[in-house]
């Protein structure tokens, strides 16, 4: 307990001396003061040159001791009648620490370890990924409800029941499933993420939400919460894309978050292994490597889980945790460089999914349509539309849903046109040979239509520039066919 007549700045200092040659532990011996106010005095101290961190010990936390200018000090009757007063001395004009950053940043460190595993917070980021798990998956059991009379088809995830399994499968879609052809052409993309609060089943759901209140408080306490609902996040949406990628099949599940939390907990030991007791240390590695391997065991035993998914959040989230870590700890420009790194690990997942499934369908489509551009410019008389006059210019019911069928994969195309960037010269070749043609389809249609539409205000200018479209689409036609399929050469 400090004497009343001092001040704390004086009793702290000749507590690290009263304690030299071993460091003085606040936490052992906090004088009376709470904390709170306490951590601004030794701050003070460090700052004024007369006490330095030591070690970071569990149990007894951060250390101090005096440093030359400290040990002065304290036999120094002018420096202390300041202290007394609640004044710190400037800084004497002594060599500058060579790793001043190295010392801030064990500091921070020290003290972000001390708080999460002696003074945990609740974990509301953790209650709030339960709370909407399984909030979705009761709004689920209720459309089954109501679309089956009961719930128990969902609960029981019945996919295989020949009534109950399309049902099933529907509302699963309905309240945020992933499938491949909904992202890409349906542009659907928020299913990356909302499919991580759908489950397949209660036995889904009771084994994923057990799973994330095992390790999601220590890990909210750990990376802090914004820190660790960030690598949740991440890991989740990358380890849909990877599921979209591999297995192209209808999938959900928080699994792929999961398995990136717990990669960045490997990640965070390894960060924090110097500041962590070696039997700590040791204990925390051999449950690592038990989790690891009893996961990595029932992902390729248990009928219906997908590795890639599994393995994609795990690869994000062991990759995240570095920059969150590097932007925790440093200040500046540093931080926000560190920060933007997170969204390029995305980006790559996402280039897997265009690579792996995107970039052959968006081929598959691009040739249905230049095939479609053929058959109607052969087959649905648009060749006497071009030679008839432009008041005969009339196109057939027929051609006209076919026309716009054109028109409505036209558009959905091309929303992803950058997508031909992600492949080889060949591919890219291809996918500007599709566009091309698909633009010189639908300028001819609309020439077309707007000669049936206004015949007196058709001019020989007009029709010149019709001919020029029909030249560029017979052109574009023969060109894309020219073209090798890459995705065909290589086996896919």
């Amino acid at each position: 307990m400090s004497d009343p007549a001092t001040h704390p700045l004086e009793t702290i200092l000749k507590q690290c001396a009263a304690h030299a040659p071993q460091p003085w532990y606040p936490q052992d011996d906090g004088l009376g003061i709470p904390r709170k106010e306490l951590d601004p005095l030794l701050d003070e101290l460090r700052l004024a040159g007369l006490v330095h961190l030591t070690d970071w010990v569990p149990g007894k936390g951060q250390g101090y001791a005096l440093t030359p200018a400290g040990a002065k000090a304290v036999s120094s009757p002018a420096v202390l009648n300041r202290l007394r007063k609640g004044e710190v001395p400037a800084a004497p004009a002594e060599p500058a620490d060579p790793t001043p950053e190295r010392a801030s940043l064990a500091y921070r460190r020290g003290v972000s370890i001390r708080q999460a595993l002696n003074e945990p917070e609740k974990p509301r980021v953790t209650q709030a990924l339960l709370f909407i798990n399984i909030g979705v998956f009761l709004i689920g059991c209720a459309i089954s409800g109501q679309r089956l009379g009961s719930p128990e088809p969902f609960l029981m995830a019945r996919l295989g029941d020949p009534q109950a399994g399309p049902v099933v499968r529907g509302i699963l879609l309905d309240t945020g499933a992933i499938r491949p052809d909904l992202l890409f052409p349906g542009q659907q993309w928020w299913r990356l993420l909302t499919c991580c609060f759908v489950h397949i089943g209660l036995i889904h759901l009771i084994v994923n939400m057990w799973s994330l209140w095992m390790v999601g408080p220590m890990l909210e306490n750990l990376w802090g919460r914004w820190n660790y609902l960030t690598i949740y996040l991440l890991s989740g949406l990358c380890g849909s894309c990877a599921m979209a990628a591999f297995e192209p099949v209808m999938g959900a599940g928080a699994s792929g978050a999961l398995w990136g939390i717990l990669a960045s907990l490997a990640a965070w030991v390894y960060l924090n292994r110097k500041a962590l007791p070696p039997a700590l240390l040791r204990h925390w590695t051999s449950r690592l490597i038990m989790v690891f391997v009893l996961n990595v065991v029932i992902t390729f035993q248990v009928p219906g889980i997908s590795a890639a998914g599994h393995f994609g959040g795990g690869i994000a989230g062991l990759l995240a945790a570095f920059p969150v870590d590097y932007a925790r700890y440093h200040r500046g420009w540093r931080r926000y460089l560190a920060r933007a790194a997170l969204p390029l690990i995305f980006l790559a997942c996402l280039s897997l999914f265009f690579q792996r499934y995107a970039a052959p369908r968006y081929l598959y489509e691009l040739g249905n349509a230049a095939f479609k551009a053929k058959q109607l410019y052969d087959a649905q008389g648009l060749r006497k539309l071009l030679s008839a006059a432009p008041a005969e210019r009339q196109i057939s019911p027929e051609a006209t849903k076919e026309i716009d069928d054109m028109r409505q994969r036209f558009r959905a195309i091309n929303r992803l046109r950058w997508v031909g960037s992600f492949g080889d010269t060949r591919l890219r070749e291809k996918v500007e040979a599709g566009n091309q043609l698909l633009e010189s389809w639908d300028g001819l249609l609309a020439k077309l239509s707007r000669s049936a539409q206004a015949p007196a205000e058709w001019t020989p200018a007009d029709e010149a520039d019709l001919m020029e479209q029909r030249r560029r689409l017979v052109e574009n036609v023969r060109r894309w066919n020219e073209l090798p399929d890459p995705q065909k050469e290589a086996g896919g």
